[in-house]
This record gives structure tokens, sequence and C-alpha cells, in this order.
């Protein structure tokens, strides 16, 4: 995980990392309220990698965090040993926070972060940089989408690297890119299953062929509707017929690099709306063959 994404975790749940005790008529027994946001706090602090024995001495409180109500009676050590853990975590993350924030400086809306696969030697990770920043050119650099591909930095401690692509429309048209790859992986898998029920029933040859080619041009119309999203994203006339190969040609590059473990993020600055384009594959697509080579090539040059 990113440092820039674990602080962004840490300052979103520190002011849940708190209980609500109240004292009951028995002196043994207090009621604790208002924990269930705590709890979650702890765990997604914990989801990140760090402060993991303050997270671990948090959950395991068992006899409370694993209460479905929203409030619980219990004894009176265990309560207080759940705020003292409470405690020592918020102490330790507001310490990270502090820390993290002087390194990482403002996140800007145009850097997206990209992780090089991993198990790659150096000659591999050269490889990998040469072919990334060469299709993020092919398809973002031009007088529509006004992208540029500079090398921010490196984030500390992890595989990540930051890289500038110069406008916020371009910054679109990679998410859009990124989609469309996701997409089709798993429009492909639908489609596949689909045919493998036809071909389970028996049919004619004639009519297996007609549902073959309707399937087909069912595949080919999603990857030109994605395709016209990632167009739309950059501004890109119908006119732009060079443009828009070079986007069709980048996409394919970009899927087998996606394939190979590259993960694409983008600024945590960005609004919900923009970073939602740019979804993580499941692991189960990974195996796929890569799209047609003709899929999607015919082009409408009018107007």
């Amino acid at each position: 995980m990113r440092l820039r994404e674990i602080h962004s975790i840490l300052v979103s749940t520190f002011d849940d990392l708190q209980v609500e005790l109240t004292a009951q008529t028995s002196k043994n027994n207090m009621r604790v309220s208002k924990f269930h946001r705590a709890i979650d706090g702890t765990r997604l602090i914990l989801s990140a990698g760090v402060l993991q024995e303050e997270c671990k001495a948090v959950l395991d409180r068992k006899e409370i965090t694993d209460h479905a109500r929203s409030s619980v009676v219990t004894d009176a050590s265990s309560a207080s040993k759940l705020q003292s853990s409470l405690n020592q975590l918020k102490q330790k993350a507001a310490l990270l926070i502090e820390a993290l924030g002087s390194v990482l400086g403002p996140d800007e809306k145009d850097v997206v972060a990209i992780k090089i696969p991993e198990h790659l030697d150096l000659d591999g990770v050269a490889k990998v940089l040469k072919d990334l920043d060469g299709l993020l050119a092919q398809a973002l650099v031009n007088d529509y989408v006004k992208g540029q591909v500079s090398l921010k930095g490196f984030d500390r401690g992890s595989e990540w690297i930051m890289i500038a692509l110069g406008s916020l429309a371009a910054v679109h048209v990679l998410g859009h890119m990124v989609r469309l790859h996701f997409s089709m992986e798993e429009k492909r898998l639908d489609i596949e299953a689909r045919r493998e029920v036809v071909r389970g029933m028996k049919i004619k040859n004639d009519s297996l062929e007609d549902i073959e080619q309707a399937l087909k041009e069912e595949l080919d119309l999603h990857l030109q509707t994605e395709l016209e999203s990632a167009f739309k994203a950059g501004k890109l006339p119908k006119k732009a017929n060079e443009e828009r190969e070079r986007i069709k040609h980048s996409v394919r590059e970009l899927g087998e690099l996606l394939r190979r473990g590259l993960e694409v993020q983008p600024s945590l600055a960005l609004p919900k709306q923009s970073q939602v384009l740019f979804p993580q594959l499941p692991g189960y697509l990974k195996e796929l063959p890569a799209l047609p080579e003709k899929a999607g090539e015919e082009e409408d040059e009018s107007e």
C-alpha cells in the first residue's frame, strides 16, 4: 500500500478511535457505546499494515469488539483496557500522521501512482518503464488531451512510482483505458460462459453460427462503447482518427502490463467520481488471453 493511502486511512479514521463509557449501578460493570466505528477504523488501519500491535490490542477485546449491538455492558476492567488500547493507538496514529504529512507534501490531481509488477530484475523494470512511457505518450500527448508524461517521484518504501500526466483530461483518459481493459475482460468471460451453454444445447450448425456471430457483435459493441467513453474524456472529435487509433493501441499494450501485475491508482485529491475510473483487476481475470486483434478496428470517420 502507498504511503499516501496509509496517511489517508489514518486521517479518515482518527476521530473514530474512541468509545463512550458509562458507569453502571454495579461498580464492577460499565456500558460501552459507540464502539463500532472505532473497531471498523482499527481494522482499516490494520489492513494498511501499520501499527499492528496497537490494532491487535484493541481487537483482542473480543467480548466487546465482536458484539453486534450498538452498546454492551461488560466488566469495568475490559472496558478500561479497550479505552486504554484505543488511546495508545490514537496517540501512535497522530505521530504517524504528522511524520507522513511532513514527507509526502500536497497531493496533485494530475499525478497517478503506478505499481511496477513484482519479481522483476533491473532489466525487467527498465523494460516495463519504457513500455509504459511509450503507451502513455502515445495515448495522452496530443493537442486534444494536452497531456504529458513525466516522472514525479517514487513512493518511499514501496514499488510505486508517481507520474504527472499534465492535465485532468489525461488522467480521465487513462482511467477510462484501465476501466476499458477490465470491463472487456469481464465481458469476454461472460460471453464465453454463455457460449459454452449454447454449445451444450446441441443446436443446429446454422443457428449456432448465428449465435456465435451475435455474441461476437455484442463484444465488439461493448468495446466500441467503452472506447467512445475514453475518446469523450479526451475531447477527441470524430475526425481525430490518428489519436483514436493510438488510444486503441495503447489500451492493448496497457492490458498486457495489467495482466503482469501493473497497478494504476489516481490521486486521492481527485473527486470520487473520477477515482472510480481506476478499478483493480480481479485475480481470476489475469489469465485470460489478449483481446482479438480485429475487434473494434472499424471506426466511423464522419463528423
